[in-house]
């Protein structure tokens, strides 16, 4: 029995040895198989070195031994001097190339989905075919791709691809070839200048050329980016004219458009057309006077053309209507509501539409309700609804209207039942406003359930509205920080992403992509990712903000569910509020002594920090300056301003942008709320508001500015500045910031 269990016992420590050296070895070569894979992707310490000069990232150089991280060096090299030294930027782009060939273990030269393939050794050739070979019509047909260019490459390197093509054009005198990719490149180009010099120059090409087809196809692309160079006919002369309005050529396009109104053939859908522009133009130069002598010659027009009967009765009828609450509003808001008053009033008769007259209705009690006539305002209010129809625009603001008269009368259970009315009739997700006075209204009526079930409906339904963060001021609860993530945590949460949409294969080229920070590749990444799959959003806003495009970031956001902003708001706070152009931020805030969630808060706002910004008044750039005041101020300051379209540039932007706020702030003593207002609308309109609808509690006095960009403006900044600093600016959790609504 001895003998039986010892040699049991040696069976199975033999076993266990056997599987234990198998184990061993499995793991060894799992450990292998996954350092393998690790080299394959860029090096996970990237984020910190995209933050290094050439200076230090050729000190690292030679400490590197892995291949991935030579690779990233080399190449983050070469994008970072080639505009300043292009020859020893080539030989950093050379290594790259012998680091990924097929030899090598980091062998990245081919990943194949199909018929969609994406060659990291492709891009680092056509890189070296663009910037560092010497082309000549010797060697030039030399010049191939490892692997001819798939579908998908030619999305995400067309911008390189279009580049190297028409250097071949050039080279060998390649009218084709300079055209077709020279109108590629003029259409990517964002500079409007830029643009119209690079059409400029390839015109010399097209009249060169005998193809007519290619010609027209240049003559095509060149008129519809600049119609000013159109043939000059008749029929031509308004689209002439709002191209040169893009230029603020604004006497040239004038001519183009008086011109027309003279003439007696010209069809009278144009001549409104016209009137319309001249119009606009007269409220991009802010000329007061110019503007109601346009609005009086245009009215005598209408009812001259009505009494020859020269339009239609639907004509007139829309026309009449469209100017009659046009003129009533300018006069309105310069100071002269009794003309408006007597305007709308003397032709509500006239109007049949049933949504022309639910404007003119508001639009009236909007008028009577700042005279604080709330009889007369209540009256066509109601008149407003009676003719309303659900879909029209006016239909929401005039049940809101009617609550907030209840509201101000301390009529606040007729205020409730306006309230839900209005929450059971529209139905959406941009109903914050009204969730937070219907609980104010259970407030005011001891309706402590309702009043708490309310709230928390609207920190659920709405988590970044101005009016979530008023609740936790009017509960005394403080705001959390939100969480801020390392650059090291940022990558491995886009990995994670990334995984659940892409091939291995794609998932290794993307992610070098994207640490090489090569924006125009990363776009169309986002493109692709986002046709692969619409429900991962989150991978489309990630690609965005790598790529720099936070238009496209913030557009996106603002159609997401509020499920999803929650979920953005608790994971990926960034996203919702970048702060990109740090380095000019925090130079200009601090030099005009602002705060920098102030400038980011607007910057957000104003332009979703696109620097070629361009508001329907004129308003450009990131701060959205109007010309003539960036003008003046860089007189004052010494600034470089050549010409209106320096507002483009992102440091002079900023830079005169920072300066009217800080002026601003210290005409208005610090105070925000006049300062926001000013920035927006104007200082003496906000004086106008104080003295006609100030009241005690300031955020009723927010809610009664008539302005209704204004009023959404301001409860915007002062909402952004709060998030800023939850997520950048502050170290822990803080009240509501009782100087944000200081008056």
């Amino acid at each position: 029995m001895f003998l039986f269990s010892l040699a049991f016992s040696l069976i199975f420590i033999c076993f266990n040895l056997v599987s234990l050296v198998s184990c061993t070895s499995n793991r060894n070569l799992t450990s292998q198989i996954h350092a393998e894979m690790d080299e394959k992707y860029p090096p996970s310490t990237y984020p910190e070195w995209l933050d290094l000069d050439p200076q230090g990232l050729e000190l690292i150089y030679p400490t590197r031994v892995k291949e991935n991280e030579k690779l990233w060096i080399s190449f983050r090299l070469f994008d970072l001097l080639k505009d300043s030294n292009i020859e020893k930027a080539c030989q950093y782009l050379l290594a790259t190339t012998s680091i990924t060939s097929p030899s090598k273990s980091l062998n990245l030269n081919l990943f194949k989905s199909g018929a969609h393939f994406v060659s990291l050794n492709n891009y680092f050739v056509l890189n070296e075919q663009l910037f560092c070979s010497e082309l000549t019509t010797k060697n030039l047909n030399d010049v191939t791709m490892p692997i001819p260019f798939s579908n998908i490459e030619n999305r995400l390197f067309k911008e390189s691809i279009a580049k190297l093509n028409y250097k071949k054009g050039v080279l060998t005198n390649d009218l084709s070839l300079r055209i077709l990719n020279g109108i590629e490149l003029a259409n990517l180009e964002k500079n409007r200048i830029e643009k119209l010099n690079f059409y400029k120059a390839l015109s010399i090409d097209a009249n060169k050329s005998t193809d007519p087809a290619l010609k027209n196809l240049f003559n095509s692309a060149f008129q519809k980016e600049f119609p000013q160079f159109l043939p000059l006919e008749n029929s031509n002369r308004i689209s002439i004219a709002q191209d040169l309005i893009k230029d603020r050529e604004f006497k040239q396009a004038k001519a183009h458009l008086d011109y027309l109104i003279q003439l007696p053939s010209l069809e009278k859908e144009n001549v409104f057309k016209t009137y319309k522009i001249l119009f606009r133009i007269e409220k991009s130069t802010q000329d007061k006077s110019s503007q109601e002598k346009v609005l009086n010659l245009w009215w005598k027009w209408l009812q001259t053309s009505q009494k020859k009967k020269e339009i239609t009765v639907v004509q007139y009828n829309n026309w009449f209507s469209e100017l009659l609450v046009l003129r009533a509003r300018w006069y309105w808001t310069e100071g002269n509501p009794e003309k408006a008053i007597q305007l709308l009033t003397r032709f509500e008769k006239n109007l049949t539409d049933p949504a022309k007259k639910e404007e003119l209705y508001y639009t009236l009690a909007r008028i009577y309700e700042e005279k604080k006539n709330y009889d007369l305002s209540k009256k066509f209010f109601e008149k407003s609804f009676h003719v309303a129809n659900l879909k029209n625009q006016f239909f929401e603001k005039t049940l809101w209207s009617l609550a907030w008269l209840e509201y101000k009368n301390k009529n606040y259970l007729a205020a409730q039942n306006q309230l839900e009315l209005l929450l059971s009739k529209i139905k959406n997700n941009s109903d914050s406003k009204y969730l937070y006075w219907l609980a104010r209204c259970y407030s005011l009526q001891g309706k402590k359930e309702s009043y708490i079930s309310t709230i928390n409906l609207l920190r659920i339904k709405e988590p970044l509205s101005f009016y979530t963060l008023l609740t936790f001021r009017d509960e005394k609860e403080p705001l959390n920080l939100l969480p801020r993530h390392t650059k090291n945590e940022k990558t491995e949460n886009l990995n994670e992403v990334l995984k659940n949409i892409l091939s291995p294969e794609d998932l290794i080229n993307m992610r070098w992509h994207l640490s090489f920070k090569q924006t125009s590749v990363i776009k169309e990444w986002a493109q692709i990712v986002f046709e692969l799959d619409k429900s991962h959003y989150l991978t489309s806003l990630i690609l965005y903000a790598r790529a720099g495009m936070h238009s496209n970031l913030i557009n996106s956001i603002n159609q997401l569910s509020s499920e999803q902003k929650n979920d953005l708001l608790t994971k990926n706070p960034e996203f919702l509020f970048p702060k990109p152009y740090g380095g000019f931020v925090t130079e200009y805030s601090a030099k005009r002594n602002i705060l920098p969630s102030l400038v980011y808060s607007i910057m957000r706002q104003e332009s979703a920090f696109d620097p070629y910004a361009r508001s329907s008044v004129d308003a450009l750039g990131l701060l959205q300056l109007m010309p003539a005041m960036g003008k003046k101020i860089a007189r004052e300051e010494g600034i470089p301003f050549n010409r209106d379209f320096d507002l483009f540039k992102e440091e002079t932007n900023i830079a005169l942008g920072t300066k009217e706020l800080s002026r601003l702030l210290q005409s208005n003593e610090n105070k925000y709320i006049p300062t926001i207002a000013g920035y927006n609308a104007s200082s003496a309109a906000f004086q106008g508001w104080i003295k006609s609808r100030y009241r005690s509690d300031v955020v009723e006095f927010i809610e009664e500015i008539p302005y209704e960009e204004t009023k959404t403006y301001i409860k915007l900044i002062l909402r952004n500045m709060i998030f800023y600093d939850r997520l950048y600016f502050k170290d822990q959790n803080f009240l509501f910031p009782e100087y944000l609504l200081s008056l």
